[in-house]
């Protein structure tokens, strides 16, 4: 199949950035979690439960965040909800909210996904 001149090379050009921002991601969130196990982490558990609390829903509902706040619970779908909620605060223009939001985001992207914890709740 013929193809425009170059074309081939724009591709493999793009690729090898790609992969060095898959690298750079990968290398930023080792560092993350090097951090976390030496005790740099940026937020306490209970930050992270209470600036959270407020985008749970109704506990009945169970959804990733209210998993979260009641057992520190880490599943795929939380980072999709975080980031629903952090929207929400960038249209709101709620500076303070969204700061607080990414904090939480970073501190579940540092702690990886992750079972429930015991005594999470009581957790400073």
């Amino acid at each position: 199949m013929p193809t425009p001149e170059g074309s081939w090379e724009a591709l493999d050009e793009a690729c090898a950035v790609l992969e060095l921002a898959a690298s750079n991601v990968a290398a930023e969130i080792a560092e993350e979690r090097h951090r976390v196990r030496i005790g740099h982490v940026p937020l306490t558990h209970g930050q992270a439960r209470e600036f959270v609390r407020p985008y749970q829903g109704p506990p009945e509902w169970g959804g990733p965040i209210a998993r979260f706040v009641a057992t520190g619970e880490i599943v795929p779908s939380l980072f999709d909800e975080l980031n629903h909620a952090q929207d929400g605060r960038a249209i709101e223009s709620d500076d303070a909210g969204w700061e607080r939001l990414n904090a939480v985001i970073r501190y579940v992207r540092t702690a990886g996904t992750r079972p429930p914890l015991s005594e999470w709740a009581a957790r400073p």
